[in-house]
């Protein structure tokens, strides 16, 4: 069974406080690193609801981390933010939050941009799909490799952002597995989000 660590990302939806539930049942049946509260999340629910999200997780010794905005962290009294590629962005969250907090980046598939913010020494780097409509789309295949290339050279952590929309069949871990995957928001809006979860766990070292 994979010894990787989670990062789960918040749905991208009004929630319930049923669904607040499921989220955290869901999340504590396995080793959570940190919970990530998404743009889309936090635009569709009010603030009495997110910080209710915020405090369930919490309370399950995980790190919540807000997508971008500092203003939003402040008011759910988040454990840190993860931001864009944006160079001049990270700096200026860091000059702001200083040490205290948690600041990773998002750099989709490049390279060049994760060798960037780890030499701005960011808490984390995570390789994901490219959201842009030009560059190459990218299998989780893909960004498993690039993670597993980046442990290989480089002591920052790095995240494994998978699409579970795409086969959990085309998954295979060669030599190692990543010491952290996460969860698209898509992960909770497909059939069976569990089963795929504890398919991919199941997953052995080829």
């Amino acid at each position: 069974m994979m010894d990787s660590r989670f990062y789960f990302s918040s749905p991208a939806q009004e929630l319930t406080d049923d669904d607040i539930e499921h989220v955290i049942n869901t999340i504590s049946s396995v080793d959570t690193a940190a919970f990530l509260i998404s743009t889309e999340c936090i635009e569709k629910n009010e603030p009495r609801q997110l910080k209710r999200l915020v405090e369930a997780v919490q309370h399950q010794n995980i790190a919540v981390i807000v997508s971008k905005d500092i203003a939003t962290m402040n008011i759910l009294l988040a454990d840190g933010i993860q931001i864009g590629s944006e160079i001049s962005h990270f700096k200026s969250v860091r000059q702001a939050l200083g040490e205290n907090f948690i600041i990773g980046a998002y750099i989709g598939a490049s390279k060049h941009d994760a060798m960037s913010f780890g030499e701005l020494n960011a808490d984390y780097v995570a390789f994901g799909p490219n959201y842009d409509d030009q560059a190459e789309p990218k299998t989780n295949q893909n960004i498993i490799d690039l993670v597993i290339w980046w442990q290989e050279m480089f002591s920052i952590p790095a995240i494994a952002y998978l699409d579970a929309e795409q086969d959990i069949k085309e998954i295979n871990f060669s030599n190692e597995y990543p010491e952290f995957v996460a969860l698209l928001p898509n992960f909770w809006s497909i059939k069976s989000p569990e089963q795929w979860l504890s398919q991919l766990r199941a997953k052995p070292l080829n």
